[in-house]
C-alpha cells in the first residue's frame, strides 16, 4: 500500500528539518576528528512551523451577536472539531444564515452553565 501524499509544504519544512539535523551532526563529527576539542552538539533544530494559535489575549468584541464557529470554539478553548460536534449533538446552539453556520453569542456562556449544573447535579 502506497504511503499518503503529504502536503508539498509539510514536505519542505520536513526537508529543511533533515537538513538542518544532518549538517549539525557533521559539525558534531569533524569536531570530534580533531585533536583535544570537545565534541560540538547541535545546537539548531527547525521542527515544522505549528499553526497559530489563539492567545489568551484576546479581545471579545461585545458587539457581536453571532460568532463564527471557529470563535465560538475559541472562547471555550476547545478544537474546531469539538465545537462541530458539540454542535452536531446539539450541546451548542447554532443557526444557520444563508449557507453559514453561526453560533450566538450567548451560547458559548449557555453551554458552560448548563456543563456546571450538570457536574453539581452529580
Amino acid at each position: 500500500m502506497a504511503a499518503p501524499i503529504r502536503h508539498k509544504t509539510a514536505i519542505r519544512h520536513t526537508i529543511k528539518a533533515l537538513t538542518c539535523d544532518v549538517a549539525a551532526w557533521r559539525t558534531l563529527r569533524i569536531s570530534q576528528k580533531g585533536a583535544d576539542t570537545p565534541p560540538l552538539l547541535p545546537t539548531r533544530r527547525r521542527s515544522i512551523p505549528r499553526m497559530a494559535t489563539a492567545s489568551l489575549t484576546d479581545v471579545v468584541d461585545p458587539t457581536l451577536v453571532l460568532l463564527t464557529v471557529e470563535e465560538a470554539a475559541r472562547r471555550l478553548r476547545i478544537g474546531r472539531t469539538t465545537c462541530f460536534s458539540l454542535i452536531r449533538t446539539g450541546e451548542l446552539e447554532s443557526v444557520m444564515v444563508g449557507g453559514l453556520r453561526r453560533v450566538p453569542a450567548d451560547a458559548p456562556a449557555a453551554y458552560v452553565s448548563r456543563l456546571r449544573t450538570a457536574h453539581r447535579a452529580a
